[in-house]
């Protein structure tokens, strides 16, 4: 059984994403207001929460058309109506391959994308092809590494790391996390900013940390760091922002490296850009797990590129987890916890309008 909850604006619009992601055998579980803190409505209005459920075997065997956003009429069109059934397999191959590329999905990892449609008989249905991929893409991505999951020694918070480049949002990602924690999870939050190097930074994460309510502590150095966390005890949770590094100074590096072999007790989220090309993502991440390589991956900016992608890609040549996608400024909306199926409806969702 899948169960999941859906905030909104009312129970119409909700409803709907219900229908559209979980189907028509979705079962209503709760409905309930939710009214946001009186500081948090600087930002948004009271909303409603609905909690669905389904059969998680129907939800990932259910998959259509409609689902996909999948026009079969077109992609017959593109198939040029062809009589002999092998032929019409492998231009669909052909044709969800050169979408997959056009997505900037890498070779290599296309072609992983597609393995099982060669052993479907002559004259399957297009949507036995969908399916395949589907599953295939879904299983790539594989279950999402949340915060929520991080396991601790009893009566201690739990340490979260965010470390990565300049620029790539990993500030304004931290006070997505924060708002959802603190706010909607009603969760222990404390907030401590390394990252002494842009006083943007330090004065962003202070007015999230004033309006939330959440403690926040600015250190200069790790001996700082320790003491800081020792002060947060009672907290269930502590994000600790580094300062962005570049993957090409290794001094900046080496100073986070010893950082965090301080902690053994410690979350990594490593915060990487959807917009970086794919060839500097993975220098950075070369350089990045020389210093720790027990970390999960947050992908950011995903709604500054045209092209899906890079997720997949990532996820395949790292096999490291993936946590989080972000994708706007609003806080806390504008990040989710990654998820196979529908990321896989993103990546095919244009398919056969190319």
């Amino acid at each position: 059984m899948r169960i999941k909850k859906y905030v909104g604006k009312s129970e119409q619009e909700i409803m709907a994403r219900i229908k559209e992601e979980l189907g028509s055998s979705a079962i209503i579980l709760n409905v309930k207001g939710i009214k946001s803190n009186w500081i948090f409505r600087l930002f948004q209005k009271d909303k409603i929460e609905i909690t669905a459920a389904v059969d998680r075997e129907t939800d990932q065997l259910n998959i259509d058309e409609k689902e996909l956003e999948l026009k079969v009429d077109q992609i017959s069109h593109q198939l040029n109506n062809e009589k002999q059934e092998n032929r019409t397999k492998e231009k669909m191959k052909d044709l969800i391959y050169n979408h997959l590329m056009n997505q900037e999905v890498e070779g290599e990892v296309a072609t992983a994308l597609l393995q099982g449609i060669d052993s479907l008989e002559d004259g399957c249905d297009i949507h036995d092809i969908i399916r395949i991929v589907y599953r295939n893409i879904c299983q790539t991505i594989g279950t999402a590494d949340k915060i929520d999951d991080v396991i601790s020694k009893e009566d201690k918070p739990k340490v979260i790391f965010f470390i990565g480049p300049t620029g790539v949002g990993k500030t304004t990602s931290i006070a997505k996390l924060t708002a959802d924690f603190s706010l909607r999870k009603q969760k222990k939050i404390a907030l401590i900013t390394a990252d002494t190097y842009r006083i943007a930074a330090i004065d962003q994460l202070r007015t999230y940390a004033e309006i939330l309510s959440v403690p926040l502590k600015v250190i200069y150095s790790t001996p700082e760091l320790i003491e800081g966390i020792k002060q947060f005890n009672d907290q269930e949770f502590v994000f600790i922002d580094t300062a962005g590094r570049s993957h090409k100074n290794h001094e900046q590096l080496e100073e986070l490296k010893e950082m965090l072999a301080m902690f053994p007790q410690k979350k990594v989220y490593l915060v990487l850009s959807a917009t970086t090309k794919f060839k500097d993502l993975m220098s950075i991440i070369t350089k990045y797990s020389a210093l720790y390589d027990n970390y999960a991956i947050i992908i950011t900016k995903t709604d500054e590129t045209t092209s899906a992608g890079t997720i997949v890609n990532l996820k395949y040549y790292t096999n490291k987890s993936l946590s989080y996608v972000s994708f706007g400024q609003n806080v806390p909306d504008d990040i989710a916890v990654i998820n196979g199926g529908e990321y896989a409806k993103m990546l095919l969702g244009s398919l056969g309008n190319e």
